[in-house]
């Protein structure tokens, strides 16, 4: 079975990680043909990102977070995390809320390509 890495970067975001966990937990329960674990990397919030996320972690083994030592900025963490990527395919998700994948394609993509990525419209 195939498996896909969702990596989701963070900054200041305690007001949307959560819903973003839910919706991608949701998402991929519909597609049964693939695992997927994901990957939260934090640019080092000072609100409660940080701890929403290990939180989560704590209770679900799919979910994993990454916190940097400082902030790498938009490009770099990103990149950081995809490196660090598990899965046989890698999803971008937004931490702001729209994850900018169509999850259906999940199984296709993961077969085909190692890193898909959507734009907001």
């Amino acid at each position: 079975m195939k498996q896909i890495t969702v990596v989701t970067p963070c900054f200041n975001e305690e007001e949307n990680v959560e819903a973003v966990y839910i919706e991608t937990k949701r998402i991929f329960a519909t597609i049964p043909e693939v695992t997927y674990d994901h990957l939260f990397i934090d640019n080092t919030s000072y609100d409660k990102t940080v701890s929403i996320l290990r939180g989560i972690a704590a209770t679900d083994p799919n979910v994993s977070v990454i916190v940097n030592a400082r902030n790498f900025g938009h490009i770099k963490s990103p990149v950081h995390g995809l490196l660090q990527a598990k899965g046989d395919a890698v999803a971008g998700a937004r931490s702001s809320g729209s994850t900018g994948v169509d999850a259906r394609l999940c199984p296709q993509l993961a077969g085909r390509c190692t890193y898909c990525c959507g734009r907001e419209t």
